[in-house]
């Protein structure tokens, strides 16, 4: 993990380094003097090389201090604390409502095979799993918002702020989960021992969630951690579509100033996020698959 973060943060360097313009000048305008941006760029530490303000920066982190941002003069730490709750709360809410629909609906396909439900619940997840994410929240505040108003556009005040952008987010995700909860109950209910549960006269419910289900959950329980682990980091639309003051808002505010502590600091934090979450699905296996805790026990 140490290294993958480590080369995640020299390509954020890179790319910002690569970018035109500087923090000074952005910051003080275009109609500036350059002397005034030299100054400013100076009091920054832009001016120096490269490597040498990439080392000083991974230096510092190590040390727990990411910096502090150019634009609001406050540590990178406090800047990223108050906006990660919003990200937060839309991620959860997002996965809770993916997995609500997505997994019975899979199930449900699965059992009922070429049958009328999985026709309509199969070509509706294609439909929903090719849409791109901000065009899809469009078309939600557009409906939604703009024409009927049912529901608000853009904040975070109350729930109901809450309702399009999580919408946004869960319905193509809940799509991937249902295609592949569907994938791997039929590769599951084919499997002998559910055979060997039918002949022995165990009932369908008993052999769907008894004998089926956890064994078809690993897959599952995968993509529901990358797709938990990217929504962190992958937010940044939906916010911006919705104005919503969270930490996709706080990045994309920082990459058009060029305030390059804030921008490193907030990829850094959501790559270590995403490995944390990845760590998580490893511990669900063996909390899942009773095979795979018998060997670690037996370890």
């Amino acid at each position: 993990m140490i290294p993958t973060v480590i080369c995640i943060v020299f390509i954020v360097f890179g790319i910002l380094s690569l970018t035109p313009g500087s923090p000074g000048r952005v910051i003080l305008g275009p109609s500036a003097p350059q002397a005034s941006v030299d100054k400013l760029n100076h009091d920054f530490g832009y001016d120096r090389p490269f490597i040498v303000r990439f080392v000083d920066y991974i230096g510092d982190a190590v040390k727990g201090d990411f910096g502090i941002s150019y634009i609001s003069k406050r540590p990178i730490a406090n800047e990223i604390m108050s906006r990660f709750p919003t990200t937060l709360i839309l991620t959860v809410l997002s996965m809770f409502f993916a997995c609500l629909i997505g997994i019975p609906i899979g199930i449900l396909s699965a059992v009922k095979r070429y049958s009328l439900a999985d026709f309509l619940s199969t070509s509706i997840a294609l439909f929903l799993a090719t849409m791109p994410t901000f065009w899809f929240g469009l078309l939600l505040l557009l409906l939604f918002s703009l024409q009927l108003g049912w529901l608000p556009s853009s904040g975070i005040g109350s729930w109901e702020h809450y309702v399009l952008p999580t919408l946004t987010l869960a319905l193509p995700i809940a799509a991937g989960i249902m295609r592949m909860t569907r994938s791997t109950m039929l590769d599951t209910l084919g499997q002998d021992y559910v055979r060997t549960a039918r002949a022995k006269g165990a009932s369908e419910r008993i052999v769907i969630w008894r004998h089926s289900l956890k064994n078809a959950l690993l897959p599952v329980v995968t993509q529901v951690g990358l797709a938990f682990g990217s929504l962190l980091g992958g937010t940044l639309l939906v916010e911006s579509v919705f104005s919503m003051p969270g930490l996709g808002m706080l990045t994309i505010n920082a990459i058009r100033q060029k305030d390059i502590p804030m921008v490193t600091g907030s990829v850094t934090f959501l790559a270590v996020l995403f490995y944390l979450v990845m760590l998580l699905v490893d511990i669900m296996y063996v909390v899942i698959d009773p095979r795979l805790r018998s060997r670690y026990g037996k370890g």
